[in-house]
């Protein structure tokens, strides 16, 4: 403590390191409690309290995998998530971008959205094109498993549903439109209806970071893998047709690309 200037000034030396970030996020995260109770209102309480979260979250690299997505899909898919899958899941998290990947899921809702404006099918494809290939980091590789996924139980059980949805995709299997029997609309991969959890996932703001927000959204995909080990192989719902990838793209698509 000195004093100077007729006002008394306390010194604090900051932590270093880790250690500095997290003692940065504690006063942050004090700094919007004490704004709160100042005027203690629901929706200044809850905006401080996702103020304080994303600034965790955003100092805590790797969790978008660790504890959003891996665990949203394990539960959706009834997988048990033990010690062994949390272990793998902390070593995906040190090796996959997580920039990278929040650029592709971002990506992946734009298209879902609609806002782009883009054929529905096309976009639809793209979409999921590019959700698979995120997937598909998640699901590891046969030949080069440096996390040891291959040695986890549960981790095949997350390994089967990914495969089959790119599998799905890959073959054009996905359409969306009204059946003129039921009057209804179906959006499928293969014989599986996900229109719910496909508009669900184009409104997800994965920028955002938002634990909460997130946690959503991927359960979103995680139903979405379900429904595809549940139902993908089954044929085409009733009043569905085949899409013709190649004449769709010749109408609606960008020239000489299959891709949008």
């Amino acid at each position: 403590m000195r004093r100077g200037g007729g006002s008394t000034v306390a010194a604090f030396s900051l932590p270093s390191g880790t250690a500095a970030g997290s003692f940065v996020v504690l006063c942050l995260a004090a700094a919007s409690l004490c704004m709160v109770a100042a005027d203690p209102t629901g929706t200044e309480m809850q905006a401080a309290a996702e103020d304080a979260e994303q600034q965790l979250l955003g100092s805590n690299p790797g969790s978008l995998v660790r504890e959003s997505l891996v665990p949203s899909f394990f539960s959706e898919l009834d997988l048990d998530h033990d010690e062994g899958s949390r272990q793998a899941a902390d070593c995906l998290a040190s090796r996959i971008s997580e920039e990278v990947l929040i650029t592709n899921l971002t990506r992946v809702s734009d298209l879902l959205s609609g806002r782009l404006g883009h054929d529905p099918l096309l976009a639809m494809r793209s979409a999921l094109r590019k959700l698979s290939a995120s997937l598909e980091l998640l699901a590891g590789s046969d030949t080069e498993d440096d996390c040891g996924l291959l040695n986890v139980q549960s981790w095949k059980g997350l390994r089967k549903p990914i495969r089959q949805l790119a599998e799905l995709v890959q073959t054009g299997r996905l359409n969306d439109g009204h059946c003129p029997f039921k009057r209804i609309r179906q959006t499928t991969i293969g014989g599986a209806e996900v229109g719910n959890q496909l508009r669900r996932l184009g409104k997800a703001d994965w920028t955002a970071r938002n634990r909460t927000k997130v946690r959503k959204a991927a359960k979103q995909i995680g139903k979405i893998l379900r429904k595809v080990q549940d139902d993908g192989d089954d044929p085409d719902p009733a009043g569905t047709f085949p899409v013709n990838w190649e004449m769709r793209n010749l109408m609606f698509g960008k020239k000489g690309t299959d891709e949008l």
